[in-house]
């Protein structure tokens, strides 16, 4: 049985202060209780450290690490090498997430537990508040082979890697593409989640748009 406990969130962020700040919020605020949360920052001068180490008062489940380098691929990777979770999201200092994704996502999780990768249809918001948010339904699809996940993916209207969960023993192994896959735009993020997911593995994606 998977819990939250099985998930790490990382955080990179550079120099986006206010924007954080309700990054943090919404992880913070998600239905399943704390998450651990690590904020990966890069070089920032605006007094992100400050804002991190005053939110860590209220929130201990929230660790951060300076770097010294903008190298984001390098960062991840290193993140990646030192989790002791199963599963990792690898967020952005400009993304909320809806207070209920990772317990719709451990809810899908728990009743495919060989999958490897989970993802979203995801829904933008212009303005958000972190607040007023609509209520989720528990609606997902799986996928049973590589060639169905791709699909999927392809026929989404949007695609970010934030929501994105992964199992950590998968992107270990292709991590190092990513660096590659970004020269070439977003769009070109599918291909590398969809090699993150093994054969003999499934993969869920969340239907529900609120989230």
């Amino acid at each position: 049985m998977f819990n939250k406990e099985d998930i790490e969130i990382f955080v990179l962020t550079s120099n986006k202060k206010e924007t954080l700040a309700e990054t943090l919020k919404s992880l913070l605020n998600q239905s399943v209780g704390e998450m651990l949360i690590t904020v990966m920052d890069m070089q920032s001068s605006d007094g992100t450290g400050e804002l991190v180490y005053q939110m860590q008062q209220k929130y201990p489940n929230i660790s951060y690490n300076w770097f010294d380098s903008t190298n984001k691929f390098e960062i991840f990777i290193n993140a990646i090498d030192r989790t002791k979770t199963k599963f990792v999201m690898l967020f952005n200092d400009v993304d909320i997430l809806h207070p209920d994704y990772i317990k719709s996502a451990l809810n899908a999780l728990n009743k495919y537990p060989n999958s490897s990768i989970i993802t979203c249809d995801y829904q933008v918001w212009s303005n958000p508040t972190n607040e007023n948010w609509n209520k989720a339904s528990k609606r997902f699809d799986y996928c049973t082979s590589k060639r169905m996940f791709a699909n999927y993916l392809y026929r989404m209207e949007r695609y970010s890697l934030a929501p994105t969960i992964y199992k950590v023993e998968n992107l270990k192994t292709h991590i190092y593409d990513l660096e590659y896959y970004a020269q070439f735009g977003p769009m070109v993020y599918k291909p590398f989640v969809a090699n993150t997911m093994q054969e003999n593995e499934g993969a869920i994606i969340l239907r529900d748009k609120k989230l």
